[in-house]
């Protein structure tokens, strides 16, 4: 199989040792085989492929398809990207970045939902890269307008909060960001919890996703204010299903929203526990939820200024753009309940000034979607259905 490199983030080809299996007639995908008793298609369009003696087109399993694999963006279709940390032991490192199709078309124009950042502690390889790529899939990241960031770290004992907050804030620099959502495994999400508590993020992150973390949990878990989602697979064979208890203790008595979810099956791979559905739309509904609570709450501490001076304020903006693309990746109820009067909530009344009318329409669905979103949270991301 092929490897991703630690030291230059270079995705390297895959080799032989794999089945094979079939994935088109001839013609659709590559040109008839040249040359090569085993039938490999050794052009460049090919790679990887054959055409077999029963005229179908074959591939060798875990390479990747380029129309359909976010790991193939890599190889021209998305960005590798280099950047510098601010910390002297990493010094520079390089990420993948997958962005949205919107992006790729519209650079200048498109309106990105947020960015992810994927981190974990065992050393990066080919098997991590197919991993991440697969949650990406699965949890429709691209799909909602968001950037991932897969940096080519490799976690160590010598690491310290202030390395790991390096390469976040250089991360989100070299893409253009100012905050994510952090999806961290085993040994990386004691050092980010370490990140988000000591302030060294400076708010940088809205959501943190915890995918089986190595044990102890920290003691500053009670700190951490922003939304927490804890997911586990009960075969987990490198961190223990037994030790989530404590880190559900941990992160129990803390001001922020903490939703916990397992699953049967997985081991220590997320792409296998994301292949229950449960768990593929918790992790999805988060990632929206939690972006879209970071959002409601920029723009509702601006609202006051520009409802009182109307004529001044922006019309369209960034924000109040991915809103909207964000609460149209809500359950359908969530954003019917937002355009209906909820309880206890003051009256409204609308004048003859069409921008400020709209101003205030805007307003109340947002003070809906503030008080709903986190209560879709509290409730495990129960379905209308459920």
């Amino acid at each position: 199989g092929g490897s991703w490199s630690g030291g230059k983030g270079k995705l390297h080809s895959y080799g032989e040792g794999a089945w094979w299996r079939p994935v088109a007639t001839p013609g659709k995908g590559m040109k008839n085989a040249k040359g090569g008793k085993d039938g490999v298609d050794r052009g460049s369009k090919g790679k990887g492929k054959f055409l077999g003696k029963d005229g179908m087109l074959w591939k060798v399993k875990g390479a990747p398809d380029e129309e359909d694999d976010p790991s193939r963006q890599s190889k021209g279709k998305g960005k590798r990207a280099g950047f510098s940390t601010e910390s002297g032991d990493l010094g520079d490192l390089e990420c993948v970045m997958l962005e949205p199709p919107g992006k790729k078309l519209a650079p200048e124009d498109y309106v990105t939902t947020g960015a992810i950042i994927c981190l974990q502690g065992l050393p990066p390889g080919q098997q991590s890269m197919q991993e991440w790529c697969s949650t990406v899939q699965a949890a429709r990241w691209l799909d909602i307008g968001a950037t991932v960031l897969i940096p080519n770290m490799q976690m160590s004992s010598a690491m310290e909060a202030e390395d790991l907050a390096a390469v976040i804030d250089a991360s989100l620099k070299v893409a253009s960001f100012e905050q994510c959502i952090l999806v961290c495994k085993d040994l990386v999400a004691y050092r980010a919890v370490e990140a988000v508590t000591k302030h060294l993020l400076h708010g940088q992150v809205v959501g943190l996703i915890l995918v089986a973390p190595s044990s102890p949990a920290p003691e500053e878990c009670h700190e951490l204010v922003i939304p927490v989602l804890l997911v586990w697979a009960m075969n987990d064979d490198v961190c223990p299903y037994e030790e989530r208890e404590g880190w559900e203790d941990a992160l129990e008595d803390r001001d922020g929203l903490t939703t916990v979810k397992v699953c049967a099956e997985g081991g220590h791979q997320l792409e296998i526990m994301m292949a229950d559905k449960h768990i593929a739309e918790a992790v999805s509904c988060f990632t929206v939820s939690a972006l879209l609570i970071a959002d409601l709450e920029e723009e509702l501490s601006l609202e006051e200024n520009e409802l009182s001076n109307p004529d001044e304020a922006v019309v369209t903006k960034k924000s109040t753009e991915r809103i909207h693309r964000l609460t149209d990746a809500l359950p359908e109820y969530l954003q019917k309940a937002a355009e209906h009067e909820h309880i206890g909530e003051e009256k409204v009344h609308l004048n003859g000034n069409v921008k400020k009318n709209a101003m205030l329409t805007e307003s109340l669905r947002n003070r809906r979607l503030s008080q709903d979103v986190p209560q879709f949270m509290i409730s495990g991301f129960v379905q209308a259905s459920e």
